[in-house]
């Protein structure tokens, strides 16, 4: 009985062990500054570090001025993808964060990658901004700002808006 066990508990390990992985050589890019109109575009490249077959399920943005296209073949072990994501900045003036979620079906299922920069526009009087888009994941939005370094704001203040646009009180 007790071989038994042992055996289920050295199977059950090493099913993990076997596992997809999705490793990503970088999960946020910093555009810099950028022209308000202007695309940018970056490639977040990924390795299937696992030893079975990576699929990803979807890759989506928070917001429609983020485009995103990712490798929907089968990644085999020690094979690489690419999530390619690209920015409009029109209309779009001062600092940004935005997040795009990949789920897959690798052993830690959902990842967030991240871009961030600057739109600059050619108007001296441009108003300073900050968008930062809200994923699924709970506190996204307080990891996002840690990545932000900019001495020019001294303060946030954050709004709750649900899904259909409404500002709510906590």
């Amino acid at each position: 009985m007790k071989n038994i066990i042992h055996i289920l508990i050295f199977l059950q390990i090493t099913s993990f062990s076997i596992a997809q992985e999705i490793q990503f050589y970088n999960e946020l890019h910093d555009f810099g500054k950028i022209q308000e109109g202007a695309f940018a575009t970056y490639e977040f490249e990924f390795i299937n570090s696992g030893y079975k077959d990576l699929t990803i399920e979807y890759a989506k943005a928070t917001c429609g001025c983020t485009i995103v296209n990712y490798t929907q073949d089968t990644i085999p072990p020690k094979q690489k993808g690419k999530i390619k994501v690209t920015f409009d900045s029109n209309n779009r003036p001062g600092l940004f964060i935005k997040s795009i979620t990949i789920k897959s079906n690798a052993k830690d299922a959902i990842k967030i990658l991240y871009l961030k920069g600057e739109v600059i526009t050619s108007n001296k009087s441009q108003t300073r901004g900050f968008s930062l888009s809200h994923t699924e994941e709970k506190n996204s939005a307080k990891d996002a700002l840690s990545n932000v370094q900019n001495e020019e704001f001294e303060h946030f203040l954050f709004h709750k808006v649900d899904s259909l646009g409404i500002l709510r009180e906590d």
